[in-house]
Formats: structure tokens, C-alpha cells, sequence
């Protein structure tokens, strides 16, 4: 795969067809999705679109678990909405998509015979600190009368944590073996500081 793509020519730009969002869960990614919405992108989230295409309590189920959906049914989404073409004026935003090397095979080849260009945007946040935001926002939720966010509990959050873990590092060597660009973020900044840092890549 990585040989196949670093022969490919990534077209330059200001801004790119395909953005992926990559890191830890509350690693600070919405920020600079929300930016990357504001300047015209499409922005799709995984999670939300797969439980609103399959309609599946135990498909819900196992996300808000914190266990990662099998690369088919993710793909089988994310195929359907990159196949209505963006409706925006600049391209699409991926969150939490790509999260294993096997979608991310799938998404190489889809925008290579697109002949669209690609980067990533990944916030790089120790997982102590993801964990501590993660927590913070969860008492929040609880503090203002809400039900917090499944994917905050303790435990789901640390079983995500592990499956980022198990599959990050590698979905991250691959993309860079594929010769697609990949920021680095530093995501213990502050948001406004993370949202800037990512605008700048995409933007110039």
C-alpha cells in the first residue's frame, strides 16, 4: 500500500479535498472540525452518521460502549456519503474517520481514483489529559441537571483510550507511508491556540 501511494501525486492547494481528524477521544478535535465547517467543509461525524444510517439499538449499543464498530460497517457509511460528492464549496471533513488501517485502505483508493487530495489533522493529546477532560465535561453534564455523555463514563472512555492505542499508531505510519500530509497539533495548547495551528495547515 505505502509504495503504491507515495508514487501518487497529492494535488496542492489551499485547502484540501479530504480532511481527517485524527486522535484520542477529547483529545480536543472539535475545535478545529467546527473551524474547518465555518470555512465551507462538509463535515461528517463517524459515529453519529453510522447510527442514523443503520437505525440499530444494539449498533448504538456498542458504540456508546466504547467498542469500535467492525471496518464494514463503518466503510459501507462513510462509501454512501462520499458518494454523493460534498455539497459544500470546498470538500469534506472527516471525524473519526479513519480509525484502523483497513478503512483507512478503503478511503486511499476511493480518493485516488477521485483523483482528490487529502491531509490530516491530527491533535496529539497524552491520554492522561483526555481522561481529565473527559471527566471534567462528564460533572459538567451532571452539574447542569443533563445526562452526561455515554462515551464520558469512565469506563467506555477507557476502553476507547485502548482501542486508540491498539489501532492509532498504526492508521497513523500508514498514512504517513502513503505519503498523505499529517500535522501534528499539540493538543495540551489551548483550544483557541489548537483551532489556529489547524487553521493554518488547511488554510495557509
Amino acid at each position: 500500500l505505502g509504495a503504491q501511494y507515495r508514487a501518487c501525486t497529492w494535488r496542492c492547494s489551499l485547502s484540501y479535498d479530504v480532511i481527517c481528524f485524527f486522535g484520542r477521544p477529547a483529545s480536543g478535535k472539535t475545535g478545529p472540525v467546527q473551524d474547518a465547517e465555518q470555512q465551507g467543509y462538509e463535515t461528517r461525524v463517524c459515529s453519529d452518521d453510522v447510527k442514523a444510517y443503520y437505525k440499530d439499538p444494539s449498533i448504538a449499543a456498542t458504540s456508546d460502549a466504547g467498542v469500535m464498530w467492525s471496518d464494514g460497517t463503518v466503510t459501507t457509511v462513510m462509501a454512501l456519503h462520499l458518494n454523493k460528492e460534498s455539497t459544500s464549496r470546498v470538500g469534506f471533513g472527516l471525524d473519526g474517520y479513519v480509525r484502523s488501517p483497513g478503512q483507512l485502505n478503503f478511503l486511499l483508493d476511493y480518493i485516488q481514483r477521485k483523483s482528490w487530495s487529502i491531509m490530516v489533522i491530527w491533535v496529539d493529546t497524552p491520554a492522561e489529559i483526555c481522561t481529565e477532560r473527559a471527566e471534567t465535561r462528564r460533572q459538567q453534564f451532571i452539574d447542569k441537571g443533563l445526562k452526561p455523555r455515554p462515551d464520558d463514563d469512565p469506563v467506555v472512555h477507557a476502553r476507547r483510550l485502548g482501542e486508540y492505542d491498539k489501532y492509532g499508531p498504526a492508521t497513523l505510519k500508514a498514512f504517513e507511508d502513503a505519503g498523505v500530509p499529517v500535522k501534528r497539533i499539540d493538543g495540551t495548547m489551548s483550544p483557541e491556540e489548537v483551532v489556529r495551528e489547524s487553521h493554518t495547515a488547511i488554510f495557509g
